[in-house]
């Protein structure tokens, strides 16, 4: 490969013709965006120390910055302090950067200390490319790992390690390394790319020197004490702070595998790299996700792992199986179980594979059980409960779940005692999607719900529905979650609901929930159907103390009401009739919600039966909803019901609101519109008899019920009239 480059520095005249800081040389061909990049990166700041008249040695010994930042071109910058500029203007400095194409051929870090660099403005605008390999700079392998060892700050490399991986990977916080000089940031910079990844480093940006690093977007920054940074406990708290002069950093819980890259040093870190990337199958990232690669790199290598480094091996090994040649994988495995292996590590990755599909699951098996692996009963028990049972009911890979169970009972007890357990709404319709021609549940003694459950279903799978023997099933098999398994698909009706109590107690009994529902749902526009029901159940749980308090209460309201309709309705002394009308209209706003909703429904039909003058009294003294649900009533009592008009209502509803217009006239115009709406579709023959009703009712009413008819009703065409009577039909 081949790199462009480019200088950057304070010079008299530069590419752009003018004077001042500026790129002085560049390869032809280099982009604008990669001139932009390194320009972004060219900048420097001395250290404090430096004086206002710098010598040559206190210039030479400023820290030195190589930078470095990834993407489609990834750019390698190294600043130096040169002092005084071609003006005499000390704060000059000089950038020589390379622009690739691709990740570069060598690590950026091992370019510290190359001889590719330079310090000065070339004799020409132009430079060359440079062919790769690069040569690289004295921070090789065995020079890091000296100064590892030789380094105070080695405890702190496994934390190092991790804050890097956290700033690559989730990019929340930058990680500041603050040394004694620019050489030793660089060291431990170094010491970073050769243990962590190969691709967590090639996406690593970084900075030996920077003199402010909070103004610093690098992954990586290293500063000196004489920069801009202090180590307080805010800066501990926003970086990775790791201070190997005052020997303190940020708490950063390192990761296994970062403990054991630091423990390794870095000459062992290129075969374990190299070795590992043909195990991996790609998805590896973080720390975490090349554990498991790493670990069976030191299995195969003969070096032994802990207890708990093999649970993270096996729940690696089992779905790379498929991948992984036969007889490596049959090394890991002898490996991780073989005798030497504590039954506990295989109980503990049972545990954790628990959380895998099926398919892991049953590798797993097949694996403890070729290398005669004996593991705690209530550990499998619990692996069918919580695990295997789900799975079935799910029918979650059936096949695969089955052929897991074969050879394991107490797996296969486990997950029986879950379906057992399982409400009856979720198991009936899973036994009848499937489930009940498992062979986990061929034989099922000592599970006597989960077989009454599959004759349930057998029940139901030949086409009978409740209602007559139904309701007496075989063996006394009947239950609640029968009747919800048949009805399933459709609520019930009032009808059905009537139907089901006509059974008897043990009916009731089951369908308590259904019924219970019914009573609390009100009428819904069946106030007839409604009353039979309440009727019939107030009956039938007086000797049943399973029915809820509320159910009890909301059938004694509806038990008050349905009394005083019925006084009503019976013919007898008028006082007591008119006292129990006006008791349900008075009581209306006291009642619980389906009472009200009954008598909604039934309010404005029972009004229409008192003539017109005393149903006016009646309504003046009703809440305004009782006043709004007779208004909205009139459709429904103006609807007809088998041959002919409904005219006696309508003639009832006029005189009504003729009479109301002084009393109540919000509910006289009402009435009187709905009433011009309907009847302005009826024949002749049926307005002329509602007319005949109205004098019968009050005869000063048949001229004004006339007047009314020709201003509200006007006169229309045959063909409109038809058209009108013709959409207002029911």
């Amino acid at each position: 490969m081949t790199y462009r480059q480019l200088h950057y520095t304070s010079c008299e005249k530069g590419l752009t013709g003018r004077s001042g800081f500026q790129f002085s040389a560049a390869t032809p061909g280099t982009s604008a965006e990669a001139m932009r990049r390194v320009e972004a990166l060219a900048g420097y700041e001395a250290p404090r120390w430096l004086g206002p008249a710098p010598t040559p040695g206190q210039i030479a010994a400023c820290p030195v910055n190589l930078c470095y930042i990834p993407g489609g071109q990834p750019v390698i910058v190294r600043v130096v302090y040169v002092g005084a500029d071609y003006s005499g203007r000390l704060g000059n400095y000089f950038a020589h950067a390379l622009v690739a194409d691709r990740a570069p051929d060598v690590l950026p870090i091992q370019l510290w200390g190359a001889g590719i660099w330079r310090a000065a403005q070339a004799d020409r605008p132009e430079l060359p490319h440079l062919d790769g390999p690069l040569s690289t700079g004295p921070l090789t392998r065995s020079r890091i790992d000296e100064f590892l060892r030789d380094n105070g700050g080695l405890p702190f490399l496994p934390a190092l390690l991790t804050a890097v991986d956290l700033a690559v990977h989730e990019g929340r916080r930058s990680v500041v390394i603050l040394d004694r000089d620019a050489d030793r940031v660089a060291c431990w910079i170094a010491a970073i790319s050769y243990l962590l990844p190969p691709a967590t480093v090639r996406d690593m940006s970084f900075a030996t020197y920077e003199h402010r690093p909070r103004f610093s977007r690098h992954h990586v920054i290293g500063t000196v004490p004489e920069a801009d940074f202090a180590v307080t406990d805010t800066a501990l708290e926003s970086f990775y702070v790791f201070d190997f002069v005052g020997m303190r950093a940020s708490e950063v819980p390192a990761e296994p595998l970062a403990r054991h890259l630091a423990g390794d040093r870095t000459l062992g870190a290129a075969p374990l790299w190299e070795r590992a990337r043909t195990l991996a199958d790609g998805s590896e990232h973080r720390l975490a996700s090349w554990y498991p690669v790493v670990l069976a790199v030191d299995l195969l290598s003969g070096r032994p792992i802990s207890g708990s480094a093999a649970g993270v091996l096996t729940r690696w090994l089992v779905p790379a199986r498929s991948r992984l040649p036969a007889a490596e994988f049959e090394a890991l495995s002898h490996g991780v179980l073989g005798e030497s292996r504590p039954d506990a590590v295989a109980e503990l990755v049972l545990r954790d594979l628990a959380a895998s599909g099926p398919r892991e699951l049953t590798d797993w098996l097949e694996l403890i059980s070729r290398h005669r692996v004996s593991l705690d009963p209530h550990t499998l028990r619990r692996l069918g409960f919580d695990r295997v049972g789900p799975w079935l009911l799910d029918r979650v890979e059936p096949e695969i779940v089955g052929a897991s169970l074969a050879d394991q009972p107490l797996i296969r007890d486990g997950a029986l005692r879950f379906l057992a357990a399982v409400p009856g709404e979720r198991l009936l319709p899973a036994l009848a999607a499937g489930l009940k021609h498992d062979s986990a549940l061929r034989d099922l003694a000592g599970h006597p719900r989960l077989a009454e459950a599959i004759t349930l279903v057998e029940t139901a799978e030949r086409g009978e529905r409740p209602g007559g023997s139904l309701l007496t099933v075989a063996g006394g098999l009947l239950s609640g979650e029968l009747l919800g398994f048949f009805w399933r698909e459709r609520k019930w009706t009032l009808d059905e609901a009537v139907a089901v109590l006509g059974e008897g107690a043990v009916a009731v009994r089951v369908a308590r929930p259904w019924l219970e529902s019914l009573i609390d749902g009100g009428p819904h526009d069946h106030p007839g159907n409604y009353a039979r029901l309440c009727r019939a159940l107030e009956v039938a749980v007086q000797p049943d103390e399973e029915y809820t308090e509320p159910t009890v209460s909301r059938l004694a309201v509806m038990h008050r009401v349905l009394e005083r309709e019925h006084v009503y309705r019976t013919p007898g002394r008028d006082s007591a009739r008119y006292s129990a009308l006006d008791d349900l209209i008075t009581g209306y706003e006291h009642e619980y919600r389906p009472a009200r909703e009954y008598l909604r429904l039934r309010l404005p039909a029972l009004l229409l039966t008192l003539p017109p003058r005393m149903a006016i009294r009646a309504l003046q003294s009703a809440p305004g909803v009782v006043q709004a649900a007779f208004a909205d009533a009139v459709d429904h009592l103006l609807t007809g019901h088998g041959e002919g008009r409904p005219v006696g209502a309508a003639a009832e509803l006029f005189a009504v609101a003729w009479q109301a217009r002084r009393a109540l006239p919000e509910l006289a115009r009402a009435v009187e519109e709905r009433l011009a709406l309907t009847l302005r579709g009826w024949r002749r023959k049926d307005l002329a008899q509602v007319g005949r009703l109205v004098a019968d009712l009050d005869e000063g009413l048949e001229a004004a019920f006339e007047s009314w008819r020709r201003r509200r009703l006007g006169w229309l065409p045959p063909p409109v009239r038809r058209l009108v009577r013709r959409l207002g039909d029911p």
